[in-house]
């Protein structure tokens, strides 16, 4: 007795990858850190590059030679009325002075005086 003939399981299509155990898996979704990247870029697009050259430069009016956090700076500039269009742009503000020299990390951590901040350790920065 003849069985019919069965059509292939895999007929036009490649067979199923099976996962191999000794292969790393690669992941092509972004990271933690290259999100938080994206994100900060986007608060800076969105608050403009005005704001931020008028921002950092009175940060390094006011506080060069000095070591203050970004809390300082925040507070600074707040009072000279320059506010972001969103509360994210002070973290981006922080990064980009990092990443133009304009402060650098002492290694000291300070408390916050604003009680939105809870209490925990913000680092301190030297102004240049």
């Amino acid at each position: 007795m003849d069985l019919p003939l069965q059509p292939s399981l895999f007929e036009n299509r490649p067979p199923p990858a099976i996962p191999c155990p000794f292969l790393p898996v690669v992941s092509t979704s972004p990271s933690g850190p290259e999100l938080a990247e994206q994100g900060m870029n986007q608060v800076l697009r969105n608050a403009g590059s005005q704001w931020i050259q008028t921002a950092m430069a009175a940060i390094v009016e006011h506080w060069s030679g000095r070591i203050g956090t970004a809390e300082d700076f925040r507070f600074t500039c707040q009072s000279l009325g320059l506010q972001p269009h969103s509360s994210g742009a002070w973290g981006a503000l922080t990064r980009t002075m990092l990443k133009m020299n304009k402060i650098k990390r002492t290694g000291e951590w300070r408390t916050p005086r604003d009680p939105m901040s809870h209490g925990r350790q913000i680092p301190a920065y030297f102004v240049h």
